[in-house]
């Protein structure tokens, strides 16, 4: 299979495109259409317009907070993703105003035993992806989901999702089936914690009213300064939750608060008796760990990547975040968008998690390759804000370190002292 990504600029060459790539009408083609800051009437005109094309093509579409093409991210356009698959089979299909039960019952028609991976794009606004996500994991253990939450360039306020038979959905799914498609889930986090364990008193869903026993909103105030709360939405993403849950370290990045009832709601759900702590961005060794991450774990070409990657993320990273970029594309082809939420599937425990502040990707196979991934260095000119932000997370790295040693010093001399009171009394 390969990716072949076209920036749209108009309906003459879309079709000059699709000719000259000799993209069959048939349906061993995904199309996955992500755009930024671009009306709704524009998009359907594009949707329209690949449907005259190739009416019995796959299609699924979404607005985003950025467009990840072949190792670059990209603002204010439109990529139309063709996957062109030689050994798969690919099926659409999308839904409005449904509840998770029924929905299931129509996806049991799509799914089936070959069924190798469900790509799935969510309103952010208008359904629950965590639900949806856990469900699935329950009942196709299996079955490798990706995709992501909508965006719509940090405006939140609405977004909108398409496929080939619906121009406005609460859902959209891609089913691929195959005998020879090899798909691998992963993702990268690399955030570092910092400061003492706490643990989540009382939460209901993606709202957090206690954390310690004492109000959410409180603990966060105390940390990191009361200005956290009149911008949550700036600031709250800086410093995440962390916890783990089965093998998968999930951040949930705070989106906004209560102050009535001191409250915050996250990114996603955290359930009660979760123990947590502070994460932030150390920039220096997150870029190291990054590449050691990719470097163990992939050593030959692959012949495509889907990436999903949080607008959190890309907002506290700056220009690193096209270092990240860039080194995926070194594995193979690329093609995703900035998301709201990505979605993860965890080999080991079959689960599917909502991620915050992460980067997702899926590696795509259909034939076995032997060419070895050479990695080069391809480092994004960063500027001052960049630089100041690394500085500033090492500072912070250091002192906690000295802070950490510090105790365990002191704790050493209570400890000595303790048992020389001891065997003076004895």
């Amino acid at each position: 299979m390969k990716i072949l990504n076209h920036k749209y600029s108009n309906k003459l060459e879309l079709n000059k495109f699709i000719q000259e790539n000799q993209i069959p009408n048939d349906n061993s083609i995904l199309v996955q259409v992500f755009y930024s800051n671009c009306s709704i009437e524009y998009i359907e005109i594009v949707r329209m317009e690949l449907k005259e094309n190739l009416p019995n093509i796959a299609i699924i579409g979404t607005s985003t907070a950025g467009i990840v093409s072949n190792g670059n991210i990209n603002d204010n356009e439109i990529i139309i993703s063709f996957s062109l698959f030689e050994k798969s089979s690919v099926k659409a299909v999308s839904y409005c105003n449904i509840d998770n039960d029924n929905l299931f019952k129509n996806l049991a028609s799509y799914i089936t035993a070959k069924t190798k991976l469900i790509v799935a794009f969510v309103n952010t606004f208008n359904h629950d992806a965590t639900k949806l996500l856990h469900d699935m994991g329950d009942k196709y253990p299996n079955i490798i989901i990706a995709g992501g939450n909508a965006g719509d360039d940090y405006k939140f306020s609405s977004c909108y999702i398409f496929s080939s038979t619906c121009k406005n959905c609460d859902v959209a799914f891609a089913f691929i089936d195959s005998d020879v498609l090899k798909v691998h889930s992963n993702y990268i986090l690399n955030w570092q914690t910092i400061g003492k364990d706490m643990v989540v008193t009382k939460s209901v869903g993606s709202t957090v009213y206690e954390i310690d026993d004492r109000k959410a909103l409180e603990v966060f105030d105390y940390y990191l300064g009361e200005e956290i709360s009149g911008n949550m939405l700036a600031h709250g993403v800086e410093f995440p939750l962390i916890y783990k849950q089965k093998d998968t370290n999930v951040a949930r990045a705070a989106v906004a608060i209560d102050e009535e009832n001191g409250s915050i709601t996250f990114a996603g759900s955290i359930k009660e008796g979760t123990k947590v702590r502070f994460g932030y961005a150390n920039i220096e060794s997150l870029v190291d760990m990054n590449q050691k991450q990719i470097k163990e774990a992939y050593t030959t070409k692959n012949e495509a990547l889907y990436v999903y990657t949080c607008a959190a993320r890309r907002q506290m990273l700056g220009n690193y975040i096209k270092d990240e970029l860039s080194m995926l594309n070194q594995l193979g082809d690329t093609t995703g968008f900035v998301t709201y939420g990505e979605f993860f599937h965890n080999y080991t425990s079959c689960n599917n998690d909502l991620l915050n502040i992460t980067t997702t990707f899926i590696t795509l196979n259909e034939n076995e390759s032997v060419e070895p991934i050479i990695y080069q260095e391809k480092l994004v000119q960063k500027d001052k804000k960049d630089i100041a932000l690394k500085i500033m997370t090492k500072l912070i790295t250091q002192t906690s370190a000295e802070l950490e040693e510090y105790k365990k010093y002191l704790k050493y001399k209570l400890d000595i002292t303790s048992k020389s009171l001891e065997e003076n009394l004895n």
